[in-house]
Protein backbone atom coordinates (compact mmCIF):
# COMPACT_ATOMS: atom_id res chain seq x y z
CA UNK A 1 0.00 0.00 0.00
CA UNK A 2 2.70 2.45 0.80
CA UNK A 3 4.63 1.50 -2.32
CA UNK A 4 1.50 2.44 -4.20
CA UNK A 5 0.68 5.49 -2.61
CA UNK A 6 4.42 6.64 -3.29
CA UNK A 7 3.68 5.86 -6.94
CA UNK A 8 0.44 7.68 -7.10
CA UNK A 9 2.36 10.39 -5.27
CA UNK A 10 4.89 10.42 -7.92
CA UNK A 11 2.12 10.88 -10.72
CA UNK A 12 0.09 13.26 -9.22
CA UNK A 13 3.74 15.47 -8.41
CA UNK A 14 4.56 15.33 -11.74
CA UNK A 15 1.54 16.11 -13.29
CA UNK A 16 1.18 19.20 -10.39
CA UNK A 17 4.85 20.37 -12.19
CA UNK A 18 3.91 19.93 -15.69
CA UNK A 19 0.42 22.41 -15.01
CA UNK A 20 2.40 25.04 -13.60
CA UNK A 21 5.24 24.82 -16.47
CA UNK A 22 7.85 23.20 -13.74
CA UNK A 23 10.43 20.78 -14.51
CA UNK A 24 9.94 16.78 -13.79
CA UNK A 25 11.87 15.61 -10.77
CA UNK A 26 15.43 13.78 -11.52
CA UNK A 27 16.00 10.39 -9.18
CA UNK A 28 18.95 10.08 -10.81
CA UNK A 29 21.59 10.78 -13.24
CA UNK A 30 21.79 8.80 -16.56
CA UNK A 31 23.75 9.17 -19.71
CA UNK A 32 20.47 9.07 -21.62
CA UNK A 33 18.96 11.73 -19.22
CA UNK A 34 22.15 13.64 -17.48
CA UNK A 35 22.03 16.47 -15.34
CA UNK A 36 23.83 19.85 -16.43
CA UNK A 37 24.78 22.58 -13.85
CA UNK A 38 25.00 25.73 -15.93
CA UNK A 39 27.92 27.52 -13.50
CA UNK A 40 27.77 30.96 -14.33
CA UNK A 41 30.77 33.23 -13.15
CA UNK A 42 30.66 35.03 -9.00
CA UNK A 43 27.21 32.98 -9.32
CA UNK A 44 27.44 30.50 -6.19
CA UNK A 45 28.96 27.77 -7.79
CA UNK A 46 31.96 26.72 -6.19
CA UNK A 47 30.35 24.43 -3.28
CA UNK A 48 27.70 22.84 -5.70
CA UNK A 49 30.14 21.57 -8.26
CA UNK A 50 32.36 19.53 -4.84
CA UNK A 51 28.73 18.38 -4.22
CA UNK A 52 28.25 17.47 -7.48
CA UNK A 53 31.27 15.20 -7.59
CA UNK A 54 30.55 13.68 -4.89
CA UNK A 55 27.02 12.18 -5.56
CA UNK A 56 28.05 11.40 -8.54
CA UNK A 57 31.02 9.00 -7.26
CA UNK A 58 28.62 7.70 -4.50
CA UNK A 59 26.45 6.64 -7.15
CA UNK A 60 28.61 5.49 -9.53
CA UNK A 61 27.77 7.69 -12.49
CA UNK A 62 30.38 9.28 -14.64
CA UNK A 63 31.16 12.84 -14.28
CA UNK A 64 32.55 15.51 -15.61
CA UNK A 65 33.66 18.94 -13.43
CA UNK A 66 36.63 20.62 -14.73
CA UNK A 67 38.91 21.53 -11.72
CA UNK A 68 38.67 17.83 -10.59
CA UNK A 69 39.88 14.21 -11.57
CA UNK A 70 38.50 10.61 -11.72
CA UNK A 71 38.84 10.07 -8.35
CA UNK A 72 37.08 13.22 -7.22
CA UNK A 73 39.74 14.49 -5.94
CA UNK A 74 39.82 18.89 -6.38
CA UNK A 75 43.06 19.70 -8.32
CA UNK A 76 43.02 23.83 -9.53
CA UNK A 77 46.21 22.90 -12.53
CA UNK A 78 45.72 22.59 -16.13
CA UNK A 79 42.19 20.51 -15.22
CA UNK A 80 40.07 23.54 -14.57
CA UNK A 81 41.23 25.13 -18.01
CA UNK A 82 38.11 23.33 -19.66
CA UNK A 83 34.91 25.08 -20.67
CA UNK A 84 33.26 22.33 -22.93
CA UNK A 85 32.83 18.75 -23.06
CA UNK A 86 35.60 18.04 -24.84
CA UNK A 87 38.09 17.32 -21.74
CA UNK A 88 35.82 14.77 -20.81
CA UNK A 89 37.33 11.32 -20.45
CA UNK A 90 37.41 8.29 -18.35
CA UNK A 91 40.39 9.91 -16.64
CA UNK A 92 38.26 12.81 -15.47
CA UNK A 93 35.69 11.17 -14.32
CA UNK A 94 33.46 9.97 -17.69
CA UNK A 95 33.74 10.04 -21.12
CA UNK A 96 30.71 11.54 -23.18
CA UNK A 97 29.23 7.78 -24.13
CA UNK A 98 28.95 7.31 -20.35
CA UNK A 99 28.77 11.03 -18.67
CA UNK A 100 25.40 11.45 -16.56
CA UNK A 101 26.37 14.28 -14.56
CA UNK A 102 28.65 17.75 -15.32
CA UNK A 103 29.17 21.21 -14.10
CA UNK A 104 30.89 24.00 -15.55
CA UNK A 105 31.28 27.60 -16.77
CA UNK A 106 29.85 26.10 -20.23
CA UNK A 107 27.54 27.93 -22.95
CA UNK A 108 24.14 26.61 -23.61
CA UNK A 109 24.05 23.30 -25.72
CA UNK A 110 26.89 22.01 -24.21
CA UNK A 111 25.09 19.12 -24.42
CA UNK A 112 25.13 18.50 -27.35
CA UNK A 113 28.39 16.58 -26.82
CA UNK A 114 26.38 14.20 -25.08
CA UNK A 115 26.18 11.58 -28.01
CA UNK A 116 23.63 9.23 -25.74
CA UNK A 117 21.60 12.64 -24.56
CA UNK A 118 17.43 12.16 -25.58
CA UNK A 119 16.77 15.27 -24.23
CA UNK A 120 17.39 18.64 -25.07
CA UNK A 121 17.71 20.56 -22.78
CA UNK A 122 18.50 17.68 -20.21
CA UNK A 123 17.65 18.23 -16.22
CA UNK A 124 19.56 21.62 -15.44
CA UNK A 125 20.15 23.91 -13.03
CA UNK A 126 21.31 27.49 -13.19
CA UNK A 127 21.76 29.66 -10.52
CA UNK A 128 21.89 33.61 -10.82
CA UNK A 129 22.76 36.21 -9.02
CA UNK A 130 21.79 40.23 -9.49
CA UNK A 131 24.03 41.92 -11.64
CA UNK A 132 25.30 44.39 -9.48
CA UNK A 133 26.11 42.15 -6.53
CA UNK A 134 27.92 39.68 -9.75
CA UNK A 135 30.33 42.83 -10.94
CA UNK A 136 30.79 44.06 -6.89
CA UNK A 137 32.51 40.16 -6.64
CA UNK A 138 34.12 39.97 -9.47
CA UNK A 139 35.90 43.45 -9.44
CA UNK A 140 37.83 42.26 -5.86
CA UNK A 141 38.44 38.86 -6.97
CA UNK A 142 40.10 40.04 -10.29
CA UNK A 143 40.92 43.87 -10.19
CA UNK A 144 41.61 44.60 -6.92
CA UNK A 145 43.86 42.16 -5.97
CA UNK A 146 46.06 42.81 -8.98
CA UNK A 147 49.76 43.98 -8.60
CA UNK A 148 49.19 46.78 -11.39
CA UNK A 149 47.65 50.53 -11.70
CA UNK A 150 44.34 48.77 -11.45
CA UNK A 151 44.69 47.28 -8.57
CA UNK A 152 44.34 48.24 -4.47
CA UNK A 153 41.38 50.71 -5.24
CA UNK A 154 38.28 50.07 -3.57
CA UNK A 155 35.46 50.29 -5.84
CA UNK A 156 33.53 52.91 -4.36
CA UNK A 157 37.16 55.12 -5.55
CA UNK A 158 37.05 54.86 -9.06
CA UNK A 159 35.96 57.50 -11.47
CA UNK A 160 32.70 56.63 -13.24
CA UNK A 161 34.66 57.10 -16.64
CA UNK A 162 37.55 55.14 -15.39
CA UNK A 163 34.89 52.75 -14.04
CA UNK A 164 32.90 52.70 -17.03
CA UNK A 165 35.97 51.83 -19.53
CA UNK A 166 36.78 49.26 -17.27
CA UNK A 167 33.36 47.44 -17.36
CA UNK A 168 34.01 47.35 -21.21
CA UNK A 169 37.64 46.42 -21.26
CA UNK A 170 37.79 44.48 -18.79
CA UNK A 171 38.11 40.51 -19.45
CA UNK A 172 40.56 38.82 -17.05
CA UNK A 173 39.49 35.43 -16.04
CA UNK A 174 39.83 33.03 -12.81
CA UNK A 175 42.85 31.72 -14.75
CA UNK A 176 45.29 34.21 -16.16
CA UNK A 177 46.34 32.37 -19.37
CA UNK A 178 42.31 32.82 -20.19
CA UNK A 179 39.99 35.23 -21.20
CA UNK A 180 36.17 35.66 -20.32
CA UNK A 181 32.92 37.51 -20.35
CA UNK A 182 33.75 40.53 -17.84
CA UNK A 183 31.02 42.31 -16.04
CA UNK A 184 28.57 42.53 -18.53
CA UNK A 185 25.77 40.63 -19.13
CA UNK A 186 27.81 37.49 -18.34
CA UNK A 187 25.01 35.12 -17.77
CA UNK A 188 22.93 36.22 -20.69
CA UNK A 189 26.25 35.54 -22.94
CA UNK A 190 25.78 32.03 -21.31
CA UNK A 191 22.25 31.13 -21.98
CA UNK A 192 22.38 32.47 -25.37
CA UNK A 193 25.94 30.66 -26.49
CA UNK A 194 27.30 33.98 -27.06
CA UNK A 195 30.33 33.78 -24.38
CA UNK A 196 33.20 33.91 -26.99
CA UNK A 197 35.55 35.17 -25.14
CA UNK A 198 35.98 32.53 -22.69
CA UNK A 199 38.67 29.76 -23.11
CA UNK A 200 40.69 31.44 -25.53
CA UNK A 201 43.97 33.42 -24.77
CA UNK A 202 44.29 37.06 -25.26
CA UNK A 203 45.77 36.73 -28.46
CA UNK A 204 42.94 34.33 -29.57
CA UNK A 205 40.36 36.85 -28.49
CA UNK A 206 42.36 39.53 -30.66
CA UNK A 207 41.79 37.46 -33.35
CA UNK A 208 38.75 36.47 -33.47
CA UNK A 209 36.49 37.78 -36.81
CA UNK A 210 34.65 40.85 -36.50
CA UNK A 211 31.48 39.26 -37.22
CA UNK A 212 31.72 37.26 -34.09
CA UNK A 213 32.48 39.88 -31.52
CA UNK A 214 29.82 42.40 -33.23
CA UNK A 215 27.08 38.91 -33.04
CA UNK A 216 28.06 38.45 -29.57
CA UNK A 217 27.76 42.71 -28.72
CA UNK A 218 24.60 43.23 -30.12
CA UNK A 219 22.44 39.24 -30.60
CA UNK A 220 21.65 39.48 -26.56
CA UNK A 221 18.04 38.48 -26.91
CA UNK A 222 16.52 38.70 -23.38
CA UNK A 223 13.70 36.95 -24.55
CA UNK A 224 15.40 34.41 -25.51
CA UNK A 225 17.85 34.10 -22.39
CA UNK A 226 14.60 34.02 -20.34
CA UNK A 227 12.90 31.27 -22.13
CA UNK A 228 16.02 29.17 -21.24
CA UNK A 229 16.16 29.72 -18.23
CA UNK A 230 13.00 28.62 -17.76
CA UNK A 231 13.70 24.85 -18.67
CA UNK A 232 16.24 24.83 -15.44
CA UNK A 233 15.25 24.61 -11.71
CA UNK A 234 16.66 27.80 -10.66
CA UNK A 235 17.77 29.33 -7.90
CA UNK A 236 18.95 32.98 -6.91
CA UNK A 237 22.40 33.74 -5.06
CA UNK A 238 20.69 35.67 -2.17
CA UNK A 239 18.77 32.79 -1.26
CA UNK A 240 20.81 29.79 -0.84
CA UNK A 241 18.15 28.21 1.78
CA UNK A 242 15.53 28.10 -1.32
CA UNK A 243 17.88 26.73 -3.70
CA UNK A 244 18.97 24.44 -1.61
CA UNK A 245 14.86 23.03 -1.13
CA UNK A 246 14.54 23.27 -4.92
CA UNK A 247 17.93 21.04 -5.55
CA UNK A 248 16.29 18.27 -2.88
CA UNK A 249 13.25 18.10 -4.80
CA UNK A 250 14.06 18.59 -8.30
CA UNK A 251 17.46 16.18 -7.74
CA UNK A 252 17.18 14.32 -4.53
CA UNK A 253 20.58 12.24 -5.63
CA UNK A 254 22.58 15.42 -5.57
CA UNK A 255 22.06 15.53 -1.36
CA UNK A 256 24.37 17.59 0.63
CA UNK A 257 25.07 18.36 4.16
CA UNK A 258 28.10 20.25 4.18
CA UNK A 259 26.89 24.12 4.01
CA UNK A 260 30.33 25.81 4.09
CA UNK A 261 30.66 27.24 0.83
CA UNK A 262 34.04 28.04 -0.74
CA UNK A 263 35.03 31.29 -2.60
CA UNK A 264 32.44 33.77 -0.66
CA UNK A 265 34.21 36.48 -1.46
CA UNK A 266 35.46 39.80 -0.33
CA UNK A 267 33.96 40.40 2.95
CA UNK A 268 34.47 43.89 3.18
CA UNK A 269 33.35 44.95 -0.14
CA UNK A 270 30.94 47.49 -0.88
CA UNK A 271 27.13 45.83 -1.23
CA UNK A 272 24.35 46.71 -3.46
CA UNK A 273 22.87 49.50 -0.75
CA UNK A 274 26.00 51.26 -0.27
CA UNK A 275 27.85 50.85 -3.36
CA UNK A 276 27.97 54.65 -5.43
CA UNK A 277 24.73 55.18 -7.16
CA UNK A 278 26.25 56.41 -10.57
CA UNK A 279 28.52 53.27 -10.41
CA UNK A 280 25.43 50.95 -9.75
CA UNK A 281 23.81 52.95 -12.76
CA UNK A 282 26.53 52.08 -14.61
CA UNK A 283 26.80 48.28 -14.17
CA UNK A 284 22.64 48.35 -14.68
CA UNK A 285 23.27 49.84 -18.07
CA UNK A 286 25.90 47.19 -19.55
CA UNK A 287 23.75 44.65 -18.13
CA UNK A 288 20.34 45.43 -19.12
CA UNK A 289 20.15 41.58 -20.24
CA UNK A 290 21.16 40.09 -16.96
CA UNK A 291 18.79 42.34 -15.13
CA UNK A 292 15.90 41.23 -17.57
CA UNK A 293 17.30 37.41 -16.68
CA UNK A 294 17.23 38.45 -12.89
CA UNK A 295 13.76 39.68 -12.66
CA UNK A 296 12.99 36.40 -14.29
CA UNK A 297 14.80 33.76 -12.08
CA UNK A 298 13.18 35.87 -9.14
CA UNK A 299 9.56 35.41 -10.46
CA UNK A 300 10.83 31.37 -11.14
CA UNK A 301 12.15 30.96 -7.66
CA UNK A 302 8.84 32.69 -6.48
CA UNK A 303 7.05 29.66 -8.72
CA UNK A 304 8.95 27.21 -7.39
CA UNK A 305 8.48 27.87 -3.97
CA UNK A 306 4.35 28.31 -4.13
CA UNK A 307 4.49 24.48 -5.72
CA UNK A 308 6.87 22.99 -3.20
CA UNK A 309 4.78 24.70 -0.35
CA UNK A 310 1.59 23.25 -2.18
CA UNK A 311 2.87 19.69 -2.22
CA UNK A 312 4.00 19.98 1.08
CA UNK A 313 0.69 20.93 2.49
CA UNK A 314 -0.94 17.79 0.57
CA UNK A 315 1.58 15.42 1.93
CA UNK A 316 0.25 16.82 5.88
CA UNK A 317 -3.31 16.24 4.86
CA UNK A 318 -2.68 13.11 3.38
CA UNK A 319 -0.37 11.79 6.53
CA UNK A 320 -3.11 13.31 8.73
CA UNK A 321 -6.02 11.63 6.55
CA UNK A 322 -4.09 8.20 6.92
CA UNK A 323 -3.56 8.64 11.06
CA UNK A 324 -7.13 9.74 11.36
Amino acid sequence: ADVALAALREVRGAAAAIAAGLPLVQRAPTPERPFVFLHHEKCAGSSLRRYLVQAAKKRGVGFFVPCYDGGGVYREDERCYAFDLSNATAASGGAPPALAATAGHFNWGVWDALPSSKHDPPPCLSLVRHPIDRAISLFYERVYQRDDHLGGRRLNDWSVSDFEWLLGAFKGSAFSMWRDEGFCDQVCKNLLGLAINRGRTPAAVDALPADVTSRAASSLDAGLAVERLGKCVVGIQEDWAGARRAIDHWFPWLSFDDDVRRNVGFSDAETRQTLRPELSAAIEKCNACDLAVYEAATRRVEAQKEFLDERAAILVAERGARAG
